[in-house]
C-alpha cells in the first residue's frame, strides 16, 4: 500500500492487517502513526517499533509485504522491517483519532501487477535509513545515532577477499569492514571496521570495541579491510597496512561488507566486496587446518 502524506496536522494511522475487528490503532497489524507534531512512527497492533522520523506533506509513505517480511518506506528510504512474516491475505487498514481527520486516497497494488514498481535494492542486504547506487550508501534523515546501514549480498568464502570505500568527505562519522551476520545497523554489529571519526582520524573498531588509532585519513583514501585464508585480517590505506587484527577468524566463517552510519547525510562510496576465491563449475573447497603453506 501506498499514500501521499496531506497537509492535516492531527493522529492517524494507517496500514496493512489481517483482519478488521475494530477502529483502534491496535487492530493494525503494521502502520505508520502520523502524529499531530509531525513525527512518523512505525508500530504494529499499537505498539511502537522505535523507528521515528520526522515527515512532511507530499512524503510517499509505502508498506511492502513480501513472503518473508514487512517493509516500510518513506520517500523511497527504508525505515523498518517486520520481525516475523505476515499472515496473509493482508488488507488496508486505518485509525484516524481527532474528529475531521482525513487520510488522502491510498493505493492498493500487487506486486506482480504491472503497474506497481516494488522495491529492489539491488546488491545491497537490509538498506536501512540510506539511499544506494551499486557502490555508494548515504544515510537520509533520521537523528545523529548509528542507526542507518546496509550490506553486501556478496559474501567472502573460505577467508579469502576484502572489503573497500573510497573516502569523499572529511567530518562525518561513518564505518564499514566485514561483518559476519548482519543483525542490525549499530556500529557493534560490524565485527572488523575501521571508523572515519569526524576529527579525520581512522579508527580500528571490532565488534564496536576502539582497538587502536591509526592515523588521520583524507578525500580519496582508499580504505580496504581483508581477510587472509588463515582467518587473520589486515587494515589498509592506500595500500598500506595499517593494523592487523588479533582476532583470528573461524575458517568456517562467511563474511560480507557491512556499513554503519552516525550522521545525518554522511555517504561511504567505491564500495565493493571481492571474493578472491574463483569458483569451480561444482564449488569450491575450502582448506583447514593449514600447516606450512
Amino acid at each position: 500500500m501506498e499514500i501521499i502524506v496531506g497537509s492535516d496536522n492531527t493522529d492517524r494511522m494507517m496500514g496493512l492487517s489481517h483482519g478488521d475487528l475494530d477502529g483502534t490503532d491496535t487492530d493494525i497489524d503494521y502502520a505508520f502513526h502520523l502524529d499531530r507534531s509531525a513525527t512518523l512512527n512505525v508500530k504494529g497492533q499499537g505498539t511502537s517499533n522505535g523507528s521515528v522520523s520526522a515527515f512532511q506533506s507530499g512524503d510517499v509513505l509505502r508498506i511492502e509485504s513480501r513472503a518473508d517480511r514487512v517493509y516500510f518506506f518513506q520517500n523511497g528510504v527504508l525505515r523498518d522491517v517486520s520481525e516475523a512474516p505476515p499472515t496473509f491475505p493482508l488488507g488496508v487498514d486505518t485509525s484516524l483519532y481527532a474528529p475531521d481527520t482525513r487520510i488522502n486516497p491510498v493505493a492498493l497494488l500487487s506486486c506482480s501487477n504491472p503497474l506497481a514498481t516494488c522495491s529492489d535494492f539491488g546488491p545491497w542486504e537490509n538498506p536501512f535509513g540510506v539511499r544506494h547506487t551499486d557502490s555508494s550508501l548515504r544515510k537520509v534523515g533520521g537523528r545523529a545515532d548509528w542507526n542507518a546501514g546496509a550490506s553486501s549480498v556478496a559474501t567472502i568464502s573460505c577467508l579469502d577477499g576484502f572489503a573497500e570505500a573510497t573516502v569523499t568527505e572529511m567530518n562525518t562519522a561513518r564505518m564499514f569492514g566485514l561483518g559476519i551476520d548482519d543483525q542490525n545497523q549499530d556500529s557493534t554489529d560490524i565485527e572488523w571496521a575501521l571508523y572515519l571519526r569526524t576529527d579525520n582520524q581512522l579508527e580500528v573498531r571490532e565488534s564496536g570495541a576502539p582497538i587502536a588509532i591509526v592515523g588521520p585519513y583524507q578525500t580519496g583514501d582508499i580504505l580496504r579491510v581483508s581477510v587472509q585464508p588463515h582467518g587473520t585480517v589486515d587494515y589498509y590505506r592506500n595500500g598500506s597496512i595499517v593494523h592487523t587484527s588479533s582476532v583470528v577468524a573461524r575458517p568456517d566463517t562467511v563474511m560480507r561488507l557491512d556499513t554503519s552510519f552516525f550522521t545525518p547525510d554522511s555517504s561511504l562510496s567505491g564500495l565493493r566486496v571481492i571474493n578472491r576465491q574463483v569458483a569451480h563449475p561444482l564449488g569450491v573447497v575450502c582448506w583447514k587446518n593449514m600447516i606450512g603453506i
